[in-house]
Parts: C-alpha cells; sequence; structure tokens
C-alpha cells in the first residue's frame, strides 16, 4: 500500500489552516501517536510532491496539501490499478455487474470499461472520506 494513502488524512486535516507547514507538525495524532513513523519513511519528499505544494525557507521544508495535484495521483493509482488486474488476469466482471443476472451460465467477459469502473470504485476504500466525497 502507498504510504500516501495514510498521511492524505493528516494532510488534508492541516490543510484546515492553509499555510505551508512542517511535516512534524502535520503528522500528529495522540489515538495513534506512532503514527510519526510515516516521517522515516525512505523517499518521502519524493513522494509528497504527489500531494502537496512545498516550499523551503531556511534549509526547512514546509508542505500543504493540493487537492488538484492529489486527483491527478488518484488518478494515475487508478489506472495502474486497471493495469495490474488486466495484466492479472483478475475476472472482475462478476463484481461490476454483481446485480446482473447471467442465465445458463453466461458470462461476460472482462471490458475495459469494466476494469476502469473496478479500479476507480477501490480508490474510495483507501481515501478519507472528505476527498471521496469531492471525487
Amino acid at each position: 500500500m502507498d504510504p500516501l494513502f495514510l498521511l492524505l488524512y493528516y494532510l488534508i486535516k492541516a490543510d484546515k489552516e492553509g499555510k505551508f507547514q512542517p511535516l512534524d507538525q502535520v503528522v500528529m495524532d495522540d489515538m495513534f501517536p506512532d503514527s510519526i513513523l510515516l516521517l522515516k519513511l525512505p523517499e518521502l519528499e519524493k513522494l509528497l510532491r504527489h500531494v502537496t505544494e512545498e516550499k523551503e525557507i531556511d534549509m526547512k521544508k514546509y508542505y500543504k496539501y493540493s487537492k488538484e495535484k492529489t486527483f491527478k495521483w488518484l488518478g494515475k493509482k487508478a489506472n495502474q490499478t486497471m493495469a495490474a488486474l488486466k495484466t492479472n488476469k483478475v475476472n472482475i466482471s462478476a463484481r461490476v455487474q454483481s446485480t446482473a443476472f447471467f442465465s445458463g451460465g453466461q458470462v461476460s467477459r472482462d471490458k475495459d470499461e469494466d476494469y476502469v469502473c473496478y479500479a476507480h470504485g477501490l480508490i474510495p476504500d483507501y481515501i478519507p472520506k472528505q476527498l471521496s466525497d469531492d471525487i
């Protein structure tokens, strides 16, 4: 799982203040004190560029959540998921068309649109509800 999915909650919450902040002030959680360990992830700064704007002042980095960048990143994630499902020949038709009735054992072949629907349907399970509502 991409750690950015875990960080999104904190970034969106911090964005309510409307300013750039250092990550150690963004990722704070009394209920999950070990969440600060997310800041020790290798290449974290590289990952954050997908969902934040960044400023450097006096050699210290500050971040602010970017909804526009996040939507682009989520689109890429959905496309990567779709490609992985197709490459691994995962049968998703039954899942996408679960309400349909197939008589005589007739099964629909997976179509590109089925993969798109399924991949895009997975994303809301991994992001904060507020962001999911915006999609």
